[in-house]
């Protein structure tokens, strides 16, 4: 698959900005690199946005083979894209050519951040986690949506502030894993006042439903990134879906999007293809932004899989 080169390059001026825009203490900064990290294994925690069901399909926008079967290789999810370009590893659910089975995927259908805990926990009580781990983590979009369906209209600052609880217990779950000496890519999670589900929201129940449930997100990704202020980049690697959604939708045209507000596919994920979008996206399912109501499609994996790999290069790893 091929992007336009002025999304490339603005996804790496994304990559550098957010790093070095005082989230973490180090871009790079003082922290010395005796040795390039590499990974004996790369671990995916959280939702369906890193899960790959038993056959290989994603939720997301799956590829088809010439004879209509399954191509689990091509759109791949942003952690697939990571393990293969960084260090040639794959996960079992679909196993490349000649590449080491050295990702695992640890993601689980509609998990929330209480989910994760308990299995982060769990995982670090029993040693699980090696310091030669690369552990990827990206949960919270079911727990906003939880929250905001609370949302009554007139207590905002109630569910926003309920948000901010859930990114802050994100947070303190992920140091347990900074604690084990693993290394740690984690993402904010994309800004749920942009999906077609808060627009259609818009159009059915008031105007004001896509900016709470924005400002639902930034309080979410604000209370898990404050966790992190004492990290440097040794440790942790901070990814910014939520920015990468808001520069779709601002500029579509620039990321070869040419529908950032509806969704491609016609049928339920994870069994959406390219043979099952509308017809407006046949033959170009990856120039819409949204595969379904909440879920963003290929295009935007390759996005985010490139900021990880770009994120990684950068940091004392």
């Amino acid at each position: 698959m091929t992007f336009p080169s002025l999304a490339v390059r603005t996804l790496r001026g994304l990559a550098l900005a957010a790093c070095c825009a005082g989230l973490l203490n180090a871009c790079g900064g003082s922290t010395s690199q005796v040795s390039r990290f590499q990974p004996q294994r790369l671990l995916a925690f959280g939702d369906e946005l890193n899960f790959l069901t038993s056959d290989g399909h994603k939720y997301s926008v799956n590829a088809l083979k010439t004879d209509k079967t399954l191509d689990c290789e091509t759109s791949p999810i942003w952690v697939q894209y990571m393990a293969k370009q960084l260090y040639g590893k794959v996960f079992s659910q679909c196993v490349g050519s000649g590449l080491d089975i050295g990702a695992f995927n640890l993601a689980a259908v509609g998990s929330r951040v209480d989910d994760f805990a308990t299995q982060i926990y769990s995982y670090t009580s029993n040693s699980g986690f090696q310091s030669t781990d690369l552990v990827t983590v990206l949960v919270g979009m079911h727990d906003v949506m939880d929250l905001y369906r609370l949302y009554d209209g007139s207590n905002k600052d109630a569910v926003v502030a309920a948000a901010q609880s859930k990114g802050e217990q994100l947070g303190d779950a992920t140091l347990q894993i900074v604690g084990t000496g693993a290394r740690v890519i984690i993402s904010t999670i994309p800004d749920m006042g942009l999906t077609p589900y808060a627009l259609q929201q818009k159009t059915d129940v008031g105007d004001d439903r896509p900016e709470v449930l924005t400002a639902m997100t930034d309080a979410f990704n604000r209370g898990m990134r404050l966790k992190f202020i004492n990290l440097d980049g040794s440790q942790l690697g901070l990814l910014m879906a939520d920015d990468l959604i808001r520069g779709d939708v601002a500029q579509p045209g620039a990321f070869g999007f040419t529908n950032a507000t509806n969704a491609a596919c016609t049928t339920p994920l994870p069994n959406c293809s390219t043979d099952t979008v509308v017809d407006a996206a046949a033959n170009t399912s990856n120039s819409y932004l949204w595969a379904d109501e909440l879920h963003p499609g290929a295009a935007f994996h390759n996005q985010l899989g490139t900021q990880a790999v770009n994120r990684v290069v950068s940091l004392p790893f």
